[in-house]
């Protein structure tokens, strides 16, 4: 567990939850605590320090657990699904009040990890109230999923490229389903959000943090959210884009190969014709002239052959 003090009035510095008790934070501080819920020796600290019995954070199915906002009267509780880089989820905790924040994850958290490099020493993050720093935290979580998305987009960029390519001999059409899969995830995952954000726009929210600060902040946050559904449906208009661009290229091929086998057929069929009436059963006096019919007859064939390949060219069916 670690716990940061951010003074207004003094220097950022981290220090033991012992050495400050929750009644001394002026409105000129604010506290941070980040906690790893593997370890679990550190909640009985935390819930000491809050003077809470339970802080009520199961590790069981967390594939079940939905975001919620729980309002405890002078701090919120607030459960996001955070999803990482390569698309992983998993929940992450946000405790507020007045002017503290407790940030509880399994294992290292990419949203905590990003907002604490952009910190830097001595900042003035000590004037604002817990409701500034949730607010913070989750337009990074908001930021993952929009960085996500971009790279999900990215992704069919490269397979637009490669369905219009005319040498592509590879399919790409289970790439596209597991883009299908990926964006499909993204959005079950954020969809429910709506009611973390809708519900930070309560006004019970006021009486948590003493200020009309949420109103404005968090109405953004809201606007953030919509857009980033809106990006994941666009995003999944670009796959299906993308499937139709491929079920066209392949038809493409498929008329290709037809109107090829198409006049293959037609330079035979006179050919196959004038063998057929040659090799007919009745007695005649070209079938007397031994050589010389067979070369006259050989002649007739590439004539027409070569009769039929000026026809098929000048009307397109084949190309130089």
């Amino acid at each position: 567990m670690q716990a940061t003090l951010f003074d207004n009035e003094g220097s950022d510095r981290q220090i033991a939850l012992s050495e400050l008790s929750l009644a001394s934070l002026t409105d000129q501080q604010l506290l941070w605590v980040d906690v790893d819920r593997q370890r679990a020796q550190s909640f009985p600290e935390l819930e000491s320090w809050l003077g809470i019995a339970s802080l009520g954070l199961p590790h069981e199915s967390e594939e079940r657990l939905r975001p919620r906002v729980d309002n405890f009267g002078d701090w919120l509780k607030v459960r996001v699904i955070a999803i990482g880089s390569d698309g992983a989820t998993s929940p992450l905790y946000l405790l507020v009040g007045r002017n503290w924040l407790a940030t509880l994850h399994d294992g290292s958290s990419e949203i905590v990890e990003s907002f604490e490099r952009q910190l830097r020493a001595d900042s003035q993050l000590g004037q604002l109230t817990g409701a500034g720093v949730l607010a913070a935290l989750l337009d990074w979580h908001l930021t993952g999923i929009f960085r996500a998305i971009e790279s999900l987009e990215l992704q069919v960029d490269t397979l637009d490229d490669r369905a219009m390519s005319p040498n592509q001999k590879v399919p790409i059409l289970p790439t596209l389903r597991q883009l299908r899969q990926k964006i499909a995830r993204l959005r079950r995952s954020l969809i429910p959000h709506r009611e973390v954000y809708s519900a930070l726009l309560r006004p019970d929210i006021t009486s948590v943090f003493g200020t009309s600060e949420p109103d404005s902040v968090f109405s953004t946050l809201w606007s953030q959210l919509e857009r980033a559904v809106d990006s994941i449906d666009n995003a999944r208009e670009l796959v299906l884009g993308s499937f139709e661009m491929y079920s066209a290229q392949v038809a493409q091929r498929t008329n290709e190969t037809m109107r090829l086998l198409t006049v293959v057929t037609v330079l035979l069929l006179p050919i196959s014709t004038l063998a057929g009436i040659l090799g007919m059963n009745f007695q005649a006096r070209f079938f007397a002239t031994q050589d010389l019919g067979f070369w006259v007859a050989i002649g007739a064939m590439a004539l027409f052959l070569l009769i039929s390949i000026l026809l098929t060219y000048r009307r397109g069916w084949i190309r130089s």
